[in-house]
């Protein structure tokens, strides 16, 4: 009964094959390559044809026929598979416009079922709005949508109200190119259905889904969500050649990767009794989950990326989240530099300190900014973290992934890390519909790398004086010892597949190990052993930068064990290291100058700012505006 998952990203396409062994599921194979929904291949079936080429090489086994197809069911000779699954994240979400009768309700719950979909809200229509209808009109056309969500109306409710908002859509549609005509999908009074149906006739293609919100106290949002998975699978297929093939051949069609994050979260949260975060800090998208064994809360956010939306992300989060994790001269230039080259070469590492330094400052700030997104707050407890995506799994050391999990995170008490590096989160939750054995088993099983575990401390530790004492004992008998002084990290090894008993006791006035003075657990050993961060929560960057740059250095070697690295690496030998250029009165930072434009392009009031002098040679043409006009 053997599974292949294949998903496909925006900078790679992974395939993970999954298997029984002795009765249980386990992850047997993975392969992974570039994706190539893009230039030159523009086809996505290359990169299925090289990672299935992969696989046959790594397991022996045959998956595809003489022409080229996924065999299916699996063969009595082991060939194929009995299941095939696909999700994808690649490429630029659908652009949605959201019309309703009330922004708190059922706009709001449009938002609620489109928060797991590839899907990026870039307008709101609503009787609340104080829009005109021509003022509506220009919204929708504005807005570039791929897809037009319309609810509103309780059951037997409100008609001619909803019925004006479908006329301003009407309208808009009407005048757009045929070619560029967005979906429509309606989820509001089902008795206004075949009226909404018959004004679009002849202009767009309309897809029908019970009321998201059939009475004022009561939510329905799964209809919704599997209208719009089907919209994602069409916009898939018109995406890049090969989608609409591959999706015939999945009994699921073309899923959305981060179906499967809400699913295991929820699953790790109830098999542990445990507070768990998911998250994956991708090029174009991030995603987080997080989950308790009674709820949980999801984000997906199309404006956080490390690749593709790198400048995406230096417009959307406050500048100096950024700049507190850059202490060397020239930083803003350094960051627009590594932006504008990521958005172009996603695949492209980084070659020396500094630019290692930009890209993890874009990595922290992407956590802590979908983190708030979620309802993650800082100094947090969190039990579980399993983190996916290749900027925070490659770092070539399992202490440095756990340090930049948690400057971006900021967890409090006792956190375990696991790694999710082939991607098998996303598989999990394709599966988990119809083999739920399979999906659960694996995530107990083999499928996720455990990196190890950290003790962050709370409070304001003082620098260089000891802050928490650590007992570490396994079950051999061997016991340590060590105190770790406030400011720093350490690092105690614990191998895989060993379990150790921990004590931990602040020393230090004002601290605490989520809320306790001490405690005593256990623990099981992974790549990094376990870490212990006294640096405090909320962790504090208000130093000069030179010291900032020395401490930061020093806090790599704690963590992966390595010597420390020359100040003058990162500096670049310069002698004003930590003197950035000052903000002029009548010149703003680069930042604030794109986060000015955006604002005004989406309508809102810009931060007043002293004017500067015309710039001939400046111009508001961004790629954001590129993408929306050739899209």
């Amino acid at each position: 009964m053997s599974i292949l998952a294949v998903d496909f990203g925006s900078v790679h396409t992974r395939a993970v094959l999954i298997d029984q062994v002795d009765g249980a599921y386990e992850l047997i194979g993975f392969a992974r390559t570039r994706t190539t929904d893009g230039y030159p291949a523009y086809d996505v079936k290359i990169g299925l044809d090289r990672v299935i080429q992969q696989l046959t090489a790594s397991t022996g086994r045959r998956f595809v026929n003489d022409t080229g197809a996924i065999i299916t069911p699996e063969q009595q000779d082991r060939s194929g598979v009995e299941s095939f699954v696909i999700t994808a994240s690649g490429g630029r979400p659908l652009r949605a416009v959201i019309v309703g009768l009330r922004e708190d309700g059922s706009v709001a719950a449009a938002k609620q079922a489109l928060s797991n979909t590839y899907v990026d809200v870039v307008e709101t229509l609503s009787l609340e709005d104080g829009r005109d209808r021509d003022e509506r009109l220009n919204a929708v056309l504005h807005g570039y949508p791929n897809i037009v969500v319309i609810t509103g109306g309780v059951e037997r409710g409100a008609s001619e109200s909803v019925m004006e908002l479908v006329q301003s859509v009407k309208l808009a549609v009407a005048v757009m190119d045929k070619r560029r005509r967005p979906q429509i999908v309606y989820a509001g009074n089902s008795k206004l259905a075949p009226y909404v149906t018959a004004a679009f006739e002849g202009i767009a293609e309309v897809a029908v889904a019970a009321n998201v919100r059939p009475a004022a106290n009561k939510l329905d949002v799964g209809p919704l969500r599997a209208q719009m998975t089907e919209a994602f699978n069409r916009f898939a297929e018109t995406r890049s050649s090969g989608f609409s093939d591959l999706a015939a051949l999945s009994a699921g069609g073309v899923q959305p990767t981060a179906r499967g994050y809400s699913a295991i979260a929820s699953y790790f949260a109830r098999l542990h009794d445990a507070r768990v975060i998911v998250v994956d800090i991708g090029s174009a998208v991030s995603i987080m989950s997080h989950a308790t064994p009674r709820e949980s809360q999801f984000s997906i956010r199309t404006d956080l990326g490390v690749g593709h939306n790198a400048l995406t992300l230096l417009d959307t989060v406050d500048p100096d989240d950024l700049l507190r994790w850059l202490p060397f001269a020239g930083a803003e230039e350094a960051l627009y530099t590594h932006a504008y080259n990521k958005s172009l070469r996603q695949g492209i590492v980084p070659f020396s300190l500094r630019e290692s330094f930009v890209e993890h400052a874009i990595l922290r700030t992407a956590l802590q900014e979908i983190a708030a997104s979620t309802g993650v707050g800082r100094a947090q407890a969190v039990d579980l973290v399993v983190l996916g995506g290749a900027s925070i799994n490659e770092t070539g050391r399992p202490g440095y992934s756990i340090m930049l999990a948690l400057d971006g995170l900021e967890p409090a008490g006792v956190t375990r890390f696991l790694a999710d590096p082939y991607g098998l989160t996303a598989a999990l939750g394709a599966v988990a519909g119809s083999r739920p054995d399979a999906a659960s088993q694996v995530a107990d099983g083999n499928g996720y790398a455990g990196l190890g575990t950290a003790i962050s401390i709370g409070g304001r530790p003082r620098f260089d004086k000891p802050a928490v004492e650590i007992t570490v004992e396994t079950g051999d008998g061997d016991k340590s010892t060590v105190t770790v002084n406030g400011g720093h990290l350490v690092r105690i090894p614990v191998p895989v597949g060993v379990t150790a008993v921990v004590r931990a006791r602040v020393v230090g006035r004002g601290l605490d190990i989520d809320g306790s003075r001490s405690q005593r657990f256990k623990v099981e050993g992974g790549g990094a052993g376990i870490i212990i961060d006294a640096r405090g929560r909320p962790l504090s960057l208000d130093m000069p930068d030179d010291v900032k740059a020395t401490l930061m250095l020093q806090w790599i070697a704690e963590v992966t064990g390595d010597e420390p690295r020359s100040v003058e690496m990162l500096s670049g030998g310069s002698t004003t290291f930590g003197e950035r250029r000052a903000e002029s009165p009548t010149e703003p930072s680069r930042v604030r100058q794109r986060q000015s434009r955006r604002d005004r392009r989406r309508g809102r009031r810009p931060m007043p700012e002293p004017e500067p002098e015309p710039d001939l040679g400046d111009s508001d043409t961004t790629i954001e505006d590129l993408r929306n006009a050739l899209s």
